[in-house]
């Protein structure tokens, strides 16, 4: 992560579609129905021509008719055209159907998707024939007015749109249409009724309690540096960059936690990673902006890699918000590498949600994944590889509890 640079979190989870999403609107009199092509793909991708067609692997040149849709799996993107001038991606472990797809007597298009779970990108190119297209989810609606957007609707997290260029429009469980986008970048989440509302809600710094917490993380940072790695300040956000060395196990971590609650991150390979963790209110990631969070949540520090991986941590103290956290990765640089998270609350391992190539939940005490960036060059990708559900956990929870406590037995889960 470059100093100063400023995240903006684009997690992928499931969610369910409502009937609503499988119909297609009528085509109108005197309209030249269009299909699309797919010009890339990468990793495992599935295509279902038409609604009772059979899943089959997807091919760049394939052709897609109205009623055609896609789903992706692990480290896998799918990249399709509609000519002249509309490009759609839809990202890992992401369903997307294109529901309407033609052309009117007068020229102008019109183009809807339906997205049951992930994210899917938008983009028309400028200068190109009158578009109306709109990116439908269970939760949102997004009609495309610019040239670059994407919407993202993930559970826990409330549906995003952003607006990299142009003008969109944005609603989101029935509530009033936002508009968003501009000549600047803009994203509006559903929770928020602005673009400037919510880049005001993740720009909570907590500089007076900063300097108490960060005494807590001097023992890993004084562990990190006996195996090698060089620690340094970064003057313009304040964070410790960590590079190289070695990553230490569970069995040396553990003790050197640096708060009640713990989310870890750690990679080998020469890659830069970076761990988010969010909730619903708040998230905390290793920038200016980002670094601590109103509830307490801290990123330690920005561990950028080397030739034996990395390690980064997220963690709260025993006053946690009791919420579902969403967890996201960017990978910033490098070739992919494996990859694994895992939580801990009080000094103990914490099950944690992931999911399977059709979406489906999996509960495990560790997430072993590989990590590659969506986009290669592009700066912020961010990949969800799990959802842990902390709000059953006692109030009372703290380091040393029992295990029972900690998991939330014998309080209805």
């Amino acid at each position: 992560m470059r100093p100063g640079q400023l995240c903006c979190v684009c997690v992928v989870l499931i969610a369910v579609v409502p009937a609503h999403l499988a119909l297609s609107q009528p085509e109108p009199a005197a309209a030249h129905s269009l299909t699309g092509r797919i010009t890339a793909l990468r990793g495992m991708v599935e295509i279902q021509p038409a609604e009772a067609a059979p899943w089959q692997p997807a091919k760049v040149g394939m052709v897609v008719p109205e009623g055609a849709a896609f789903r992706t799996g692990l480290r896998s993107a799918v990249q399709f055209v509609i000519d002249p001038d509309q490009t759609i991606t839809l990202d890992r472990l992401g369903t997307v159907k294109l529901l309407t797809a033609y052309r009117q007597a007068s020229g102008r298009t019109r183009t809807d998707l339906g997205m049951k779970y992930g994210r899917t990108r938008y983009d028309v190119a400028a200068g190109g024939v009158e578009n109306e297209s709109t990116i439908r989810s269970p939760n949102a609606t997004l009609a495309v007015r610019g040239t670059n957007v994407s919407l993202t609707d993930s559970r826990p997290f409330p549906p995003e749109a952003v607006s990299l260029t142009g003008r969109a429009e944005f609603s989101a469980f029935k509530r009033q249409t936002v508009a968003l986008g501009g000549r600047d970048k803009a994203r509006v989440d559903s929770t928020h009724g602005t673009a400037a509302e919510t880049a005001l809600a993740q720009a909570i710094v907590d500089p007076a309690s900063a300097s108490s917490r960060e005494r807590s993380e001097d023992a890993l940072i004084t562990d990190l540096v006996s195996r090698g790695s060089v620690v340094s300040i970064d003057r313009e956000s304040g964070i410790r960059i960590v590079k190289g060395g070695s990553v230490p196990d569970n069995r040396a971590l553990i003790p050197l936690l640096p708060n009640n609650l713990n989310f870890v991150l750690r990679w080998t390979g020469n890659a830069n990673l970076d761990l988010m963790v969010s909730n619903a209110a708040e998230s905390v990631y290793p920038s200016a902006a980002l670094q601590n969070s109103a509830s307490g949540g801290r990123a330690a520090f920005d561990h950028q890699g080397g030739a034996k991986g990395g390690i980064e941590i997220a963690s709260w103290p025993a006053t946690f918000p009791r919420q579902f956290y969403g967890i996201g990765v960017n990978h910033v640089s490098g070739p992919t590498v494996p990859a694994n998270m895992q939580v801990f609350l009080n000094g103990k391992i914490f099950p944690l949600t992931g999911f399977d190539f059709n979406g489906l939940p999996v509960q495990n005490d560790s997430l072993d994944f590989e990590s590659s960036p969506i986009v290669p060059g592009r700066g912020i990708e961010m990949f969800s590889p799990g959802v842990v559900d902390l709000t059953r956990v006692a109030p009372t929870a703290r380091r040393g509890g029992t295990a029972k406590a900690e998991r939330g037995e014998g309080k209805g889960r």
